[in-house]
């Protein structure tokens, strides 16, 4: 039996069950939606034949309850294309103690472990793509920097924050040496090494703006003037990724409307969580735009779900460059940041805040 032959047989509600009680100690189990989605990805992709095979590492019975371990893994599916993963034979571990649906839950667990779809992956392009992310990857080279013991190292390093501060690969023993350095540091240093970590990170932070932004104006066609300094000056930003995976089987629409509300977490319960206002962006493909009827199915559940609870949302329409027939949603939650009131400000006196009425 095929990995998709396996994942046809069980379904997802089994499946899911299943890994709940397998993987219990892992956080992700919570997002039963990023998972439906990837297993109806899966269930949908053209198999690649080829020669591999799925098997388990079982770990010992007294250690399944442990934190730190998982019952069982499955191996030839981290990380590998999926085309072939589906393809690919099941071998039961010998003396099998788990059920169908168990192994099933193993799999679409490592075969999601670098994240669910191709649009929620942890890879993308890490060259930064402006002033912020450019300063962020000068001052974490420069945080490591006088802690490698090979001179050659540091030059190579002062040369990149001139001519290209981005991510950079070295020696394992370059970066053993570091380590133990590192492990010697006074209470300065460690102040320095802290300060310089904050300060990359916000940097980090709005280069993450710049690029939501820089993705929205690419899809949309349009400048978001507005909508662009709202990002780049609230207070927290969280965008997250629903899809349809039909591949012309069902209805698009009722694909998401079943996902954002049965599935953890739902839609209120996600926007609600993370932000005040919402920007949802609707992306077809360019030969698969959507209709009028599935644009006034989508904004009353928008309206059910999201403006029940308050929120402000609007829509932005798209066009995705890859052409395909599926329809996805960006949710874009923002948070304003909380206005200061004028009537009052604060004094520090003996390590207390003190509220003066002006």
């Amino acid at each position: 039996m095929t990995v998709k032959e396996l994942f046809q047989k069980e379904g997802f509600s089994a499946i899911m069950t299943a890994m709940r009680n397998t993987h219990k100690h892992e956080p992700s189990t919570i997002d039963s939606a990023s998972y439906k989605e990837s297993y109806d990805e899966l269930c949908n992709t053209v198999p690649e034949p080829n020669d591999g095979v799925v098997t388990f590492d079982v770990s010992p019975r007294d250690k399944w309850e442990s934190s730190h371990w998982l019952p069982l893994l499955a191996n030839n599916v981290e990380g590998d294309y999926w085309e072939q993963i589906v393809a690919r034979e099941v071998i039961r571990p010998e003396d099998n103690p788990f059920t169908d649906a168990e192994l099933a839950g193993a799999i679409l667990w490592g075969a999601t472990f670098y994240g669910f779809t191709r649009r929620s992956s942890i890879f993308w392009n890490r060259e930064p793509i402006s002033k912020y992310g450019i300063r962020a990857a000068q001052l974490r080279i420069k945080m490591d920097l006088p802690y490698f013991s090979s001179k050659q190292t540091q030059q190579m390093l002062k040369k990149r924050i001139k001519e290209n501060p981005s991510d950079y690969a070295l020696p394992m023993e370059d970066w053993d040496s570091k380590h133990i350095r590192m492990q010697r540091l006074n209470r300065s240093k460690r102040k320095r090494i802290y300060r310089i970590e904050q300060r990359a990170k916000w940097l980090e932070n709005l280069e993450k703006r710049v690029r939501l932004i820089q993705s929205l104006q690419t899809f949309t066609g349009e400048q978001l003037g507005e909508i662009a300094a709202k990002i780049m000056d609230a207070e927290t930003i969280y965008d997250h990724w629903r899809e349809s995976h039909v591949a012309g089987k069902s209805d698009r629409v009722s694909y998401l409307i079943d996902l954002n509300t049965y599935y953890a977490p739902t839609l209120t319960e996600y926007c609600q969580d993370y932000g005040e206002e919402v920007l949802v962006l609707v992306l077809t493909g360019k030969s698969y735009p959507i209709s009028l009827e599935e644009e006034t199915r989508l904004h009353q559940q928008l309206e059910q779900e999201l403006g029940s609870i308050g929120l402000r949302w609007q829509i932005l329409k798209g066009v995705d460059d890859k052409d395909t027939s599926e329809l996805s949603l960006q949710f874009v939650c923002i948070k304003n940041k909380e206005k200061k009131n004028k009537n009052f400000k604060c004094c520090r006196k003996n390590r207390d805040i003190v509220r003066l009425t002006l």
